[in-house]
């Protein structure tokens, strides 16, 4: 901003210059230096004015806070019958709390017994889902993916395939097959058991 001031003071310098110059009959100096003393008069103090109220706005933006530890970004909105990608940055472990869906973002529920619907977040590496149970947040198992297949991000699949009432969760894969996960009761998720409640099934 000072080079602006500094251009509207050289311009009133030389305004004031050339009208002195014009007043002692030496009119064509004078007029010319008064004509270029108002243009950079005016230029200096309009881009000053400017300056001052941009740096003034961007002063008083509010701070973005950084996203919270362990947060899940979405990179495209979950929508039906569309791929989305998730990025899961969570330790593991159970996350708890009645805001949890408001600062999460998962896939849409899928609902495998009356009791029990579920959420899921893709792994970093492509290899599998974490599964969180919808009513609370919390981590309750892993779907893991032991084949060299790659998941196919986001094609998630739930039904009743053997038809005992109770719906399994399917991961679709890339090359158009479906590893099929069956839900058994009682079980926890925890380190040693990656499965969680979940176990794999043939179709």
């Amino acid at each position: 901003m000072l080079p602006y001031i500094a251009l509207a003071v050289a311009g009133l310098a030389a305004l004031i210059t050339g009208i002195i110059l014009t007043v002692r009959r030496k009119k064509a100096v004078g007029i010319t230096l008064a004509i270029l003393g108002t243009l950079a008069l005016i230029a200096g103090t309009v881009l000053a004015v400017c300056t001052f109220i941009l740096l003034d706005f961007i002063h008083n933006q509010p701070v973005k806070e950084p996203p919270a530890a362990g947060s899940v970004t979405a990179e495209t909105e979950a929508a039906a019958g569309t791929s989305v990608t998730y990025t899961e940055t969570e330790e593991a472990g159970d996350i708890v709390g009645g805001d949890w869906q408001t600062w999460r973002s998962y896939s849409d529920e899928y609902v495998i017994t009356d009791g029990l619907t579920v959420r899921l977040s893709l792994f970093d590496d492509g290899t599998g889902y974490a599964v969180y149970d919808s009513a609370d947040g919390s981590r309750i198992a892993s779907l893991v993916n032991d084949t060299e297949t790659a998941v196919d991000q986001w094609n998630i699949t739930s039904g009743d395939i053997d038809g005992d009432g109770i719906n399994e969760l399917g991961t679709g894969l890339t090359d158009g097959s479906t590893l099929w996960y069956k839900y058994i009761e009682g079980e926890t998720w925890s380190e040693n058991n990656i499965n969680g409640c979940f176990e794999r099934t043939d179709k």
